[in-house]
């Protein structure tokens, strides 16, 4: 079945009641839920937001919530990678910033979070709602050498705040482990060094002297 959009001819109220059953069945977001509820209204399937909500079993509070959602345009859901982004708070949050500020500045904001790093969906609400950057939270890292000692392990969480930027993060791990046996390199020639001079003895100029 295909995600619901709109429908170009009449549909029966029995039939609507099957998709409804098979949109729950296959668990689409809720706001899939609500743009087939807002085209149900739309084709007069029903022809009032309560006879729709008491045929389908839906509360009335969560009818509304579910046909807000559905207001939200297909530019900015597909900006923020998909529809399940969209839960009730955060499609609250973007119609509220939508009603202040217009669409085209919010796809704008959510484009310009994401080529700044932020992929997250907290931290893109807080650049595209509030306009301001994120508080920095750094993710622990945790390094482990495998034991054929060719091989690290790291575990760093979901690399997906990394989005577009892997390329840079591979050579950064490869100069930082190159730069890491340089240094070793060197404190090693040091060391031997400084070992070696403690071993010569005093000059013989300075025995005269």
């Amino acid at each position: 079945m295909n995600r619901p959009s709109s429908f170009t001819s009449k549909l029966d109220q029995i039939t609507a009641r099957a998709m409804h059953d098979q949109i729950r069945a296959n668990q689409y977001s809720n706001y899939e839920l609500g743009v087939f509820y807002r085209s149900l209204l739309t084709a007069e399937v029903w022809t009032t937001q309560r006879d729709l909500a008491a045929a389908l079993g839906v509360s009335a509070p969560a009818m509304s919530r579910l046909l807000s959602l559905a207001r939200i345009s297909p530019e900015i859901v597909s900006a923020l990678d998909g529809t399940g982004a969209l839960t009730y708070r955060t499609g609250q949050l973007i119609l509220d910033a939508i009603e202040r500020l217009g669409e085209k500045v919010i796809v704008t904001r959510i484009r310009d979070a994401k080529e700044a790093g932020y992929w997250e969906i907290d931290d893109l609400l807080e650049y595209v709602v509030a306009d301001r950057l994120p508080e920095a939270d750094l993710t622990p890292v945790r390094v482990r050498i495998g034991r054929d000692k060719q091989s690290l392990r790291v575990e760093m969480g979901d690399l997906s705040r990394f989005a577009g930027s892997f390329a840079k993060l591979e050579s950064w791990l490869s100069s930082a482990l190159t730069l890491f046996e340089a240094t070793l390199i060197a404190e090693r020639r040091s060391a031997a060094h400084d070992a070696r001079t403690a071993r010569i003895p005093p000059s013989r100029t300075r025995r005269r002297d």
